[in-house]
């Protein structure tokens, strides 16, 4: 159906989706793009396969030392049930530059072209390494320097008191 979809005007769209031309369908088609994310090692995600999980969205850099101490942490976080870790190259480095850092960093885990989550738009930092730790659409805690597995687990295991960002 999304095949069809995608060849057609709006209106077109919202009647064959709706039966009227309300304008509902294009909120539907737009919903569906917005929850797809392209990555730059991972393919296309779908982020509504990670409802339920923690995700833990880290922003690196090649040249930021306490980054690299903490990318061998979130990649074995990454591999716990329940917890999605997402990069972002603060350089945003593109195409191959962008896989030639990923691999000679060893990055296991998805990393994003840019801050956006789907339909959240994470705040670019101005010191590195940071880490958004994000529930249910919402940034729960903003974590500044480097983090261990320990750590992170640990938080996302107290239940927050007051969502924190958005």
């Amino acid at each position: 159906m999304w095949l069809m979809l995608a060849g057609m005007t709006a209106c077109e769209q919202d009647v064959l989706v709706s039966g009227n031309p309300s304008g509902s369908a294009v909120t539907a088609v737009e919903t569906a793009a917005a929850m797809e994310i392209e990555t730059a090692n991972a393919g296309t995600i779908q982020l509504d396969s990670y409802d339920g999980r923690w995700l833990v969205v880290n922003f690196w850099a090649q040249w930021c030392a306490p980054c690299r101490i903490e990318i061998p942490e979130l990649n074995e976080l990454n591999k716990r049930e329940g917890i999605q870790v997402f990069g972002v190259d603060f350089d945003r480095h593109q195409d191959a530059e962008l896989a030639q850092v990923i691999d000679k960093m060893a990055i296991e885990f998805p990393v994003l072209y840019d801050e956006r989550l789907g339909d959240l738009t994470l705040p670019w930092p101005s010191v590195l390494p940071v880490t958004y730790l994000v529930r249910d659409g919402r940034i729960v805690e903003t974590l500044q320097g480097p983090q261990t597995q320990e750590g992170l687990l640990e938080m996302m295991s107290e239940e927050p008191t007051e969502i924190a960002g958005n």
